[in-house]
């Protein structure tokens, strides 16, 4: 089944969240789900911890309980990527994939920072929309990457930060 890219929406984020992330998963929830009512039926993740999870896991629990048409594709720069995690975050990392329609490696190993460019190209490629999480725009981050970028591809972008 081939997705047109005005159904597919990207999630961008920081790996440091909130202490407290209630009002975070809240605002996260509401924005995919209102995404999901008018018409986006794919979701592409990252692999990091953070904002990547929390994105992941929303757009599955949403899957899971109200809306079966909903995929995530989780696209990851290489694999081993979570070697220097800890346990709990191997094991949510593993469990996202597992549950994930579709998981992508750009590489079998670290070769270089280009392949977090290259997965922030292909999520945003592929997107219409992008949900960041992203409190500094002109940071040197990874989610300010995708940010720039996605602004530059000109798709619809929601700041979850500004809504908070």
């Amino acid at each position: 089944m081939k997705i047109k890219r005005i159904q597919t929406a990207a999630f961008a984020g920081h790996r440091e969240l909130p202490l407290d992330t209630r009002k975070l998963k809240r605002v996260l929830d509401e924005t995919v789900r209102s995404l999901i009512q008018r018409g986006v039926t794919c979701f592409g993740a990252g692999g990091e911890t953070g904002f990547d999870a929390l994105a992941a896991q929303a757009a599955l629990s949403l899957r899971d309980t109200e809306f079966p048409q909903v995929r995530l594709i989780r696209v990851l720069p290489y694999k081993g990527m979570e070697s220097g995690w800890s346990p709990e975050q191997k094991r949510e990392f593993e469990e996202i994939n597992s549950k994930a329609n579709k998981v992508i490696w750009l590489a079998e190993g670290f070769v270089g920072d280009e392949l977090y460019h290259m997965q922030i190209r292909h999520l945003v490629d592929r997107a219409a929309h992008l949900i960041a999480y992203c409190t500094d725009i002109q940071a040197d981050s990874g989610a300010a990457s995708c940010y720039r970028y996605a602004l530059k591809k000109e798709i619809s972008i929601t700041l979850i930060n500004e809504l908070l």
